[in-house]
C-alpha cells in the first residue's frame, strides 16, 4: 500500500488535507486481510471442534474470547481501510478530487479534522455518490426495461433535486457514457409511448418524460463541466458530438439540442421580471460544442434539415429539435455571452488588434449564414439570437488594458451587429416574438449614432462603425443595411414598449446632438453642425416611417386579417417618433381597428401614416429648435408674422416673440390646439437676418430621403440588403 498526505488551501483560504492512495494496492490489502480473517476464523472453528470431539485434550478456555477479539479488531481495520478507499473513489468519481499523474486517487479532510471512517465518509460525500451511481443505473434500466409512471416520477424528482450538485452530476456522467446519455431521453419517452397502428395515434402516461430528463441532464452536464479543466471539457464535448454523428443515431442530435436548451432564470434587464437564459457551462466545453456542431456531419448521409425529416421512418420520435444541430447551443450561449463572442468573432491568434471593417464583413456574413440555417420564421430560434445580441452587447469591458479592451469592444460590437443584420436580412416579412422585438430595441437604443448612420440610402462601409475619442480610444457601434434596419424597425413598431424605448433613446440623442450643434454655432457662427443635426434627425424619422409602412404593406399581403397588428404599428409609431400632442397622433383610434385585409388598403394606410409621421417629425424638430436657444425673440416674432398669424400659433409664440414652450406643463404640451400651432410655426420657422437658420426644406427633404430608403418606390421594390 502506498499513501501520501499533502495540504493545500481551498478557494476560501481554508487549509485542506489530501490523503492519496493507490486504489489497487489498498484493495489488495483489504482482500488479503479479509482472507486472513476468514481463514483464521475457519481454523479456530476447526481447532475447537476437534478439541471437543477428542474430549478436550487441550485447555482452550479463555482463548476463544481472545481469538474473537483479534478477529473483530481485524474486521474493524478492514472496514476502516474500506471506508477510506470508498471515500477516495467517491471523491474521484464525484469530481471532488482528481486522479494523480501516477494513477493515485485521494480523499480530503479539513485541516485539523480527525481522520476517522465517519469523517472521511461525510466530507467526501460517499452517500451522495452512491445515490447518484444508483440513479444512473436506474435510468439505464428504465430506458431498457421500462417502469411505472410512479417509479419514473420518483426517479426524475431525485435527479432534478440534485441536478445542480456537482458531486451528483459528475457521478452521473462517470457512470453513463456520452452515447448512452444522448439515447436516454428518446428511450425513456419511447417506454411511455403507446402506438396504435389502427388509429395512427400515440398516447403516453408521461408525455414530457423525455423532455424532463433531457432538461435535467442538461443541468447535470453544465454543473459537472464547471468543475473540469479545459482539457477534460474539450474532450467530453468532442465525445458528445462524435456520438451524435454516429451512423444510424439520428435522434441523438435532438437529445443534445434539448439538453442544451435547458434554462435558468435571470433578470438581465433589471426590470424585475426574470428571463430564461442558457445555463452556465465550462467555456471550453461550450466553445468546442459550438465549433463542432457548426460543421455537424453525421456518418449517415441522411439530410438533417426538417424538410427531409420523416418521423414515420423510425419507430422512435426525437426529443428536441432534430432540424438544426445549432438549435441548443445557441440557446446555451445566451447564458455565456463571452464564449459566444469568441465563437462568432473568431480570433485564433489571440490578437489584440481591433476588428477591421473588412473583417467585420466576413464575420457578419458567417453569422448571417448561421442564423439562416433554420430560417427567420422560427420564433424560438430568432428570439435566442436576439437575446444573445443583447447579452453580448451588455458585457462590460472595464478592468482590461487598453489594447485588450479595444479588441473586445470591437469584437462584441461586430458580433452584435452581425446578429441583428442577420435577423433582418430576409426578403420575406419578419415576425419576431415580443421578447425578441424588445431585445432588438434594447440593443438599438444603445447605439443611436449607428442608427443615424444606417439611415442613409445605400450600405457604405460595413457592419462596424467607429469614432475616435479625444483620449485616443475608439468607440464602436453597429451599422445596418437598409433591409435589415427596415425589417427590424418594422418589428419594433409591433411592440409599444420596444417602440417607446427606442424612440425615447433616439430623441434624447438627437436633442443632445442639436444642443451641441447650437453651442458650436454660438461659438463660431457656423450653421453646418446645426443643419447636420436636423438632417440626421429628419432622415431617421423618415426611415422609421418608411419601415412602418413596409410592415403595414407586408401585413396587408397576408391572407388573414391583420387589423390588430396594423393598429399596433400605427400606435407604436407614435412612440418611435415621440412628439407632443394627443397619444393617437397618427389619427387612428386604436379602439376601432382599421382594416388591412389586402395590399390596397394597407398601402392607403401606409400613405396616411407617412403623412402624419412627416408632420410629427416637423413638430418634434420644431419644439427642439425652439428650446435650443438658437432663435432670438426678434427671429420668433418675424416667424410669427410670416404669412400671417393664427390663433393656434399664438399658443407657441406670443406677439413679442417669446417662446411659450419652455415652461409648459405636460398637459399643456399635449393640448391639440398647441400641436396645430406648433406644426404651423414649424413650416415657417426662420431668422430674417441669418438665412442659414431656415431648416424647413431640410426637414422635408431629409424625411423623404429616409422614407424612401426603407420603403423604395416601385412595385415589389425592396430596401438594399447588401454592403
Amino acid at each position: 500500500m502506498s499513501t501520501r498526505t499533502t495540504t493545500a488551501r481551498s478557494g476560501g483560504s481554508e487549509q485542506l488535507t489530501y490523503v492519496s492512495l493507490d486504489a489497487d494496492s489498498v484493495q489488495d490489502i483489504i482482500d488479503k486481510l479479509t482472507d486472513y480473517k476468514d481463514q483464521s476464523e475457519t481454523s479456530w472453528e476447526t481447532v475447537t471442534s476437534t478439541n471437543r470431539i477428542q474430549d478436550y485434550p487441550a485447555e482452550l478456555s479463555g482463548r476463544s474470547n481472545t481469538a474473537g477479539e483479534h478477529a473483530a479488531a481485524l474486521e474493524t481495520e478492514i472496514n476502516s481501510l474500506q471506508a477510506r478507499l470508498d471515500a477516495a473513489k467517491a471523491a474521484n468519481e464525484g469530481g471532488i478530487t482528481t486522479t494523480g499523474a501516477d494513477g493515485t486517487i485521494c480523499y480530503w479532510l479539513p485541516e485539523g479534522t480527525e481522520d476517522t471512517a465517519e469523517n472521511v465518509t461525510t466530507y467526501n460525500q460517499v452517500d451522495k455518490v452512491n445515490q447518484a451511481r444508483a440513479d444512473a443505473q436506474t435510468m439505464v434500466d428504465y430506458s431498457i426495461n421500462g417502469c411505472t409512471p410512479e417509479e419514473w416520477d420518483e426517479l426524475i424528482e431525485r435527479v432534478q433535486n440534485n441536478q445542480d450538485d456537482s458531486v451528483y452530476a459528475n457521478t452521473i456522467l462517470n457512470n453513463i457514457g456520452p452515447g448512452r446519455l444522448l439515447d436516454l431521453p428518446t428511450d425513456i419517452q419511447d417506454q411511455f409511448t403507446t402506438k396504435s397502428d389502427f388509429q395512427g395515434t400515440t398516447t403516453s402516461d408521461r408525455p414530457n418524460a423525455g423532455k424532463d430528463l433531457a432538461d435535467a441532464l442538461g443541468h447535470v452536464l453544465a454543473t459537472a463541466s464547471l468543475t473540469w479543466d479545459d482539457a477534460k471539457a474539450e474532450a467530453y464535448a468532442n465525445r458528445l458530438v462524435d456520438y451524435a454523428e454516429e451512423k444510424g443515431k439520428d435522434l441523438r442530435i435532438a437529445s443534445l439540442n434539448q439538453m442544451l436548451a435547458a434554462s435558468r432564470p435571470a433578470d438581465i434587464d433589471s426590470d424585475g421580471t426574470p428571463e430564461d437564459i442558457g445555463l452556465n457551462y465550462n467555456d471550453a466545453l461550450l466553445a468546442t460544442l459550438a465549433t463542432r456542431l457548426e460543421s455537424y456531419s453525421p456518418e449517415q448521409a441522411k439530410p438533417w434539415n426538417s424538410e427531409f425529416w420523416n418521423p414515420t421512418s423510425v419507430s422512435k420520435q426525437p426529443v428536441g429539435s432534430a432540424a438544426n444541430p445549432l438549435f441548443g447551443v445557441v440557446h446555451a450561449m445566451t447564458g455565456n455571452p463571452d464564449v459566444a463572442t469568441e465563437w462568432l468573432v473568431t480570433n485564433p491568434d489571440g490578437s489584440t488588434t481591433p476588428v477591421a471593417t473588412s473583417q467585420s464583413l466576413e464575420h457578419a456574413r458567417r453569422i448571417q449564414q448561421l442564423i439562416e440555417t433554420t430560417g427567420l420564421d422560427n420564433q424560438s430560434w430568432t428570439a435566442d439570437w436576439a437575446m444573445l445580441a443583447n447579452q453580448i452587447d451588455r458585457l462590460p469591458s472595464t478592468g482590461m488594458a487598453d489594447p485588450a479592451r479595444q479588441y473586445k469592444d470591437s469584437a462584441r460590437t461586430t458580433a452584435t451587429s452581425g446578429i441583428l443584420n442577420g435577423l433582418g436580412s430576409g426578403t420575406d416579412p419578419l415576425n419576431l416574438s415580443p421578447e425578441a422585438r424588445q431585445s432588438v430595441a434594447a440593443v438599438m437604443a444603445r447605439y443611436p449614432q449607428g442608427i443615424d448612420a444606417s439611415t442613409e440610402l445605400g450600405n457604405t462601409g460595413g457592419p462596424l462603425g467607429s469614432n475616435v475619442n479625444a483620449d485616443g480610444t475608439t468607440t464602436y457601434y453597429p451599422k445596418f443595411t437598409d433591409r435589415a434596419l427596415t425589417n427590424l424597425i418594422g418589428q419594433v413598431t409591433m411592440d409599444q414598449w420596444a417602440s417607446a424605448h427606442l424612440g425615447g433613446a433616439m430623441t434624447d440623442y438627437h436633442t443632445q446632438q442639436l444642443q451641441d450643434a447650437v453651442n458650436q454655432y454660438n461659438a463660431t457662427g457656423e450653421t453646418a453642425a446645426v443643419k447636420n443635426a436636423v438632417t440626421a434627425q429628419s432622415r431617421t424619422n423618415g426611415f422609421f416611417a418608411g419601415a412602418s409602412a413596409q410592415q403595414l404593406i407586408a401585413l396587408g399581403k397576408k391572407k388573414d386579417s391583420a387589423n390588430e397588428d396594423a393598429n399596433t404599428i400605427a400606435s407604436s409609431l407614435v412612440g418611435l417618433i415621440p412628439v407632443v400632442g394627443p397619444a393617437a397622433s397618427l389619427g387612428i383610434d386604436v379602439s376601432d381597428p382599421f382594416g388591412t385585409d389586402n395590399a390596397e388598403d394597407a398601402s392607403s394606410q401606409a400613405v396616411h401614416a407617412r403623412n402624419t409621421a412627416a408632420a410629427d417629425n416637423n413638430r418634434q424638430i420644431t419644439l427642439a429648435l425652439l428650446n435650443s436657444g438658437l432663435y432670438t425673440p426678434e427671429d420668433l416674432k418675424a416667424t410669427l408674422e410670416r404669412d400671417g398669424t393664427s390663433v393656434d400659433s399664438l399658443k407657441v409664440i406670443d406677439r413679442d416673440g417669446n417662446n411659450l414652450t419652455e415652461n409648459m406643463t405636460p398637459e399643456q404640451l399635449t393640448d391639440y390646439d398647441f400641436g396645430v400651432g406648433l406644426e404651423e410655426i414649424g413650416k415657417k420657422l426662420y431668422s430674417p437676418t441669418k438665412s442659414g437658420l431656415d431648416f424647413t426644406k431640410t426637414r422635408e427633404d431629409e424625411f423623404n430621403k429616409g422614407y424612401y430608403a426603407s420603403n423604395p418606390d416601385g412595385e415589389d421594390a425592396e430596401p438594399d440588403g447588401e454592403w
